[in-house]
């Protein structure tokens, strides 16, 4: 009996311990069940709250450029139109009209002290009972919050600015901005699906209306935010804050700042269902996994290590994969670079797609996807050593390791190659990419030097041989000269500081002045001068030279005119048309004709000057300019002839009345093809019945030449420099004489 009850004893024992064991075993399991539950949501949490800053972060940063940017310009013109006396209603909204879809307002307006505004929109309103209007008339600039426009259902931000004149507020310059563009922007940085920004002010409540604008989801989230008395942004605030959202049984993570203007409050909202749903089926399968691990310890934790690995894969890729190439993105590249040991190996370039949404547009979406990955494929192919990430639509980053810029030039040129060469097999479809490149140098970021690299990278954009650039200091100094002279341009017009100048052309044979052409010059208050050199290819490229051509001939046929009734002789004036003018040369074939008759001025005495190269790319519309001033009875000369790449096919079809002949050709006459080239082109030229000047013509060497191959007319520097309006006038005054 003692053996049977020692025996019962020692099983009731193990039995006892087995089961405090399994206890033990399964309150350590469920401890660290919990325990890691709490460690991947806490990591996850910590990680969205990242997320949703870094989208009000850099959402806050685009609202504020732009609103300040916008209201900046608006005190700009504020300023002048108080400085311009003699302007009446209709014509300040006449001038305003052309900053509207400049500057991507609705509408800009004018109001006067008793509350009545004046828009573009041709709208007369009573704006007296509003609290802005009061504001902007005590001298404060205003931004509104939203408001419903009173003829048509749409909600609009207003900005108020005061126009002083003898240090008084006379009246307010007003400009509307659709709530359509302002949800633009607090969506242009969003780089994580399922996330929305709003801005809210001091209250609470919403700035702007999202209307049909935004998810109806996220319209519906947004209006509970503001009816909820506890989300109520804090003067006092510094630095974010963060709060938790539930909705419709889906829960958000916000983060708030506040704003530069106003007292406004930037809120960005994201989803945080999306990043914790995987959370959620991965405990559910942990909790099987205990009852697996109890009779197998060692399967399950690697199990356990295996599906966590997993789950931090599955959160990384939804932040730093890209979903088009598959490949890590520039994000994820922002989150590592600082930590890298080798940056002073490093090279950031900088590319994109040249005319990449045309290349959409004729391919379609799904060979332009092919393309992208194109090119990330190939660079890693080519250079496994480097790396490429996508930053968003064309436009990638790469990171480039060398020891010189020799040794990253080999590499762009391998590179470009094997696109040149799959192109040619058929390999991908036809397209070509520019690319700006920038050292990493010691103690820089990742955003300067990739911004320095996309500064380089436009200077090829503007190249017709070019196709990737080194930045250095100069490129960053010429793009602060044009972002001066783009932001002085309208001043400068109103301030009268471009000025005509006229280079003499001469009979060589009895130095008689034949006419002359017309050049600008930019010539400051300070009496500083811009060099034509900058500021007209800055011009070029922003579009602002046809504006500039067009005050040019404007100015021409006013001082014509003026000479006119002193009497002077009128010789022909040339004039220099930009090739942009071939985008619209209805336009300015109007112009021409309307200037014509205002100034009442001869049109034979006008001539306009076109490159051979603005012919040659677009022929149709340079024809249809050359036929309508002929038929106005103005002159058409072809200007530079001979530095274009299809010089007699545009004088074949072209009917033009004059040649000019580049100065480049006549540098060089002393070599004996040159000097055939030259007799062939003044026959050439005399057989199709046009007349011919050279250009540049600097020495006796030249004039004689020329005169001794029948060809009499030239401008240049041996005879004169360009001359201002007075000296000119003396010139005609002594052939008068």
């Amino acid at each position: 009996m003692n053996k049977i009850n020692k025996e019962y004893g020692l099983k009731r024992r193990a039995k006892v311990f087995i089961g405090i064991c399994i206890s033990i075993l399964i309150i350590i399991l469920f401890s660290l069940f919990f325990v890691i539950k709490n460690q991947i949501e806490e990591q996850t949490y910590n990680s969205i709250k990242e997320s949703v800053l870094n989208i009000n972060r850099r959402t806050a940063l685009v609202i504020e450029d732009e609103l300040l940017s916008k209201q900046d310009i608006l005190e700009l013109i504020a300023i002048e139109i108080g400085n311009r006396n003699d302007e009446n209603i209709p014509e300040i909204l006449e001038n305003l009209d052309r900053f509207v879809s400049q500057y991507g307002f609705y509408n800009m307006g004018v109001i006067l002290p008793d509350g009545t505004c004046y828009n573009t929109l041709g709208e007369v309103l009573d704006l007296s009972p509003y609290e802005y209007v009061d504001k902007g008339f005590q001298g404060e600039s205003v931004i509104t919050e939203g408001y419903q426009a009173e003829l048509e259902q749409k909600s609009l931000n207003i900005f108020v600015v005061p126009v002083y004149r003898d240090g008084e507020v006379e009246c307010l310059l007003s400009a509307c901005y659709e709530a359509e563009g302002f949800v633009e922007l607090l969506n242009i940085n969003s780089r994580v699906d399922d996330a929305q920004s709003i801005v809210l002010n001091s209250k609470g409540k919403l700035i702007t209306d999202f209307g049909e604008y935004t998810q109806k989801e996220y319209r519906e989230l947004a209006d509970s935010i503001e009816k909820d008395d506890s989300i109520i942004p804090s003067s006092e605030m510094r630095g974010n804050s963060y709060f938790d959202i539930k909705h419709n049984g889906k829960e958000y993570i916000a983060c708030m700042s506040k704003m530069n203007v106003n007292d406004w409050y930037c809120v960005s909202i994201l989803l945080k269902n999306n990043y914790f749903k995987n959370i959620y089926s991965f405990e559910r399968y942990l909790m099987i996994l205990i009852v697996v691990l109890l009779m197998g310890i060692a399967a399950g934790f690697i199990l356990l290590i295996y599906s966590l690995q997993r789950h931090r894969i599955k959160i990384s890729e939804s932040v730093f994969i890209d979903s088009v190439t598959r490949k890590k993105n520039y994000s994820y590249l922002e989150t590592t670079f600082e930590k890298r040991k080798d940056k002073e190996y490093l090279y950031v370039a900088a590319l994109d797609i040249d005319a990449f949404k045309a290349v959409n547009v004729a391919y379609g979406s799904e060979e332009s996807d092919k393309v992208l990955r194109y090119i990330g494929n190939t660079f890693e192919e080519e250079f496994p050593m480097d790396e490429i990430y996508r930053e968003h639509s064309d436009y990638f980053v790469a990171i480039i390791h060398a020891d010189s810029e020799d040794e990253v030039t080999r590499k762009v040129k391998k590179y470009l190659q094997r696109i040149k060469s799959d192109i040619s097999y058929t390999r991908v479809i036809p397209f070509s990419i520019s690319m700006g490149i920038c050292k990493v140098e010691k103690g820089s970021s990742l955003h300067t030097a990739y911004t320095n690299a996309v500064i380089a990278k436009e200077t090829v954009k503007v190249s017709t041989t070019e196709k990737y650039a080194f930045f250095n200091s100069n490129l960053k100094n010429v793009q602060l000269k044009n972002l001066e002279m783009n932001s002085s341009f309208a001043s400068a017009v109103d301030n009268n500081e471009f000025q005509v100048f006229y280079q003499p052309k001469y009979d060589m044979r009895t130095k008689e002045v034949i006419g002359s052409e017309a050049l600008v010059r930019w010539i400051k208050p300070n009496q500083e001068i811009v060099s034509p050199g900058d500021f007209i290819p800055c011009f070029e490229k922003n579009g602002k030279i046809t504006a500039l051509d067009e005050v040019m001939i404007e100015m021409v046929c006013r001082e014509m005119k003026e000479m006119e009734r002193k009497g002077l002789p009128i010789k022909r004036v040339s004039v220099n048309l930009s090739r942009l003018h071939l985008k619209k040369p209805k336009h300015i074939v109007r112009k021409i004709s309307n200037l014509i008759k205002e100034y009442n001025v001869d049109p034979s005495k006008l001539s306009f000057e076109i490159t051979e190269s603005a012919v040659y790319d677009d022929s149709e519309a340079a024809d249809y300019i050359v036929e309508s001033l002929h038929r106005q009875g103005c002159q058409v000369d072809m200007d530079d002839y001979g530095t274009g790449m299809s010089g007699l096919q545009v004088l074949a079809k072209t009917k033009f009345d004059t040649v000019k002949l580049d100065g480049s050709f006549i540098s060089n006459i002393n070599n004996q093809k040159t000097e055939i080239i030259i007799r062939s082109t003044i026959d050439m030229i005399s057989d199709l019945g046009m007349e011919l000047i050279v250009e540049g013509v600097e020495t006796q060497e030249q004039v004689d030449f020329l005169v001794s191959n029948q060809c009499y007319f030239a401008q240049g520097y041996f005879y004169s420099r360009p001359l201002p309006r007075a000296n000119y006038e003396e010139i005609l005054m002594n052939i008068k004489e």
